[in-house]
């Protein structure tokens, strides 16, 4: 990112219905944010938006496109804040494996053991190496599923992205 502005890559679903958004950081500061492209929410793997802000300096994420069944992954995100509670579990850090990769057929998604939780959604993947490969999109509508989350391919995003 330059100094001046940020660019932020999160989930369609999460903005949806807005044009500015709050940002909070891990060091408790905030910002504004304006949504500036939505993909669609069809499919999973198109369920991404950009937002920017004036906040610059922002670390910069390395993305890697090697994913395979049984890799280690850690999903970054703050579960808490995708139900109706004042409760707030902010920069919550789950970790997992890659349990299997386009899940019923489904292409561009990959699924997780990691702990994903409403919340978590537009929030980063990462592997063993400190690289994004993916972004944390859903979890079963049924509660009683557990240890089952989607996330949405670095090579989906990159599509997006038009890299």
């Amino acid at each position: 990112s330059t100094p001046g502005e940020s660019t932020i890559l999160t989930n369609h679903h999460v903005v949806e219905g807005y044009n500015r958004v709050a940002l909070l950081y891990p060091d408790n500061s905030s910002s504004s944010g304006n949504v500036i492209r939505v993909g669609g929410q069809e499919q999973l793997k198109d369920d991404l938006a950009l937002v920017t802000t004036s906040r610059g300096n922002l670390n910069t994420a390395k993305f890697s496109t090697n994913l395979s069944v049984g890799q280690t992954v850690f999903v970054l995100g703050s579960p808490a804040l995708g139900t109706q509670s004042d409760e707030v579990l902010q920069w919550s850090l789950t970790q997992g494996i890659v349990s299997n990769i386009d899940p019923a057929g489904e292409s561009g998604i990959f699924q997780t053991d990691a702990g994903i939780n409403p919340g978590n959604s537009g929030g980063p993947i990462f592997n063993t190496q400190g690289c994004l490969i993916g972004l944390a999109v859903a979890v079963p509508s049924d509660r009683s599923i557990q240890q089952v989350g989607f996330a949405i391919t670095s090579e989906s995003i990159n599509t997006f992205l038009g890299h």
